[in-house]
């Protein structure tokens, strides 16, 4: 917490004098400080190369990102990336207000044919657009399912419970329903979105429920899943999973009870 405090309040306001006092000080600090930005720069820099299609001038794309009040340097790689990068676009908040809202504004300021949704840490692998991309022509949403999936085992027991249960429930096949990497038509996303309000904190998850509950084309394809490398998961505190389980199962309920007025 305090190296990444220095790095995005501090460390950027010193000297190249002051940095080599720090450096002959505090050398195990100053690395780790040095290591952790080069590390979270690779990751973003790697992610929107691959993932630029054309030319500048030829490109239709947009990389939307949504940052609210991160600490950890975040907004400066930021910054430093929308001037080489003049596709990518940047909406800056003050306040944290949670993943679902800050992924509704995102798939709301979407104006493409097509909307990738992906997370920013770096455990999805960018190259596996491709994957998803081949589909564009047959299907209606493209989902990413994760392979070998290294988040802490906590988190993928409770998936795999969430998984079944949501099967279970509405008579479907999904292997990562709540997976956060997913190709959608746009069109689809501004449909189905509109009725996403049972589960704030699995907003992905309900979004592809009521998408296959309203026959949508949807194609699952196999993708990978790294090891995340720097910083933690704040989505799901394991404090929480109990809570946030009998939540889910009433999120679920809840949609299943919709449809079956309709």
């Amino acid at each position: 917490a305090n190296a990444r405090a220095l790095t995005n309040c501090e460390l950027l306001a010193l000297g190249i004098s002051e940095f080599s006092r720090i450096l002959k000080e505090y050398p195990d600090f100053a690395f780790t400080v040095m290591r952790f930005l080069a590390e979270r720069l690779a990751r973003m820099t790697d992610l929107i190369e691959t993932l630029s299609l054309y030319s500048v001038r030829q490109r239709v794309a947009k990389f939307l990102i949504d940052e609210a009040a991160s600490t950890d340097g975040t907004r400066d790689i930021l910054k430093r990336l929308c001037k080489i990068y003049p596709f990518i676009h940047v909406e800056y908040h003050e306040k944290k207000d949670g993943f679902a809202a800050a992924a509704k504004r995102l798939y709301l300021r979407a104006k493409c044919p097509w909307v990738l949704f992906t997370d920013s840490d770096g455990q999805y692998v960018a190259k596996d657009f491709w994957k998803l991309a081949t589909y564009i022509d047959r299907y209606d949403i493209i989902h990413g399912a994760k392979l070998g999936r290294k988040d802490p085992y906590p988190r993928r027991i409770f998936s795999i419970f969430f998984n079944k249960f949501a099967n279970f429930l509405f008579e479907l096949h999904f292997l990562d329903i709540n997976s956060a990497f997913r190709l959608q038509k746009k069109e689809v996303v501004d449909q189905v979105l509109q009725n996403v309000s049972c589960m704030p904190t699995l907003l992905n998850a309900e979004f592809l429920l009521r998408a296959a509950l309203e026959n949508y084309e949807i194609k699952q394809v196999h993708i990978f899943h790294r090891q995340r490398e720097s910083g933690k998961s704040r989505g799901l505190p394991p404090h929480r999973y109990i809570q946030e389980g009998m939540q889910a199962v009433k999120g679920l309920l809840l949609i299943k009870s919709s449809y079956r007025h309709e």
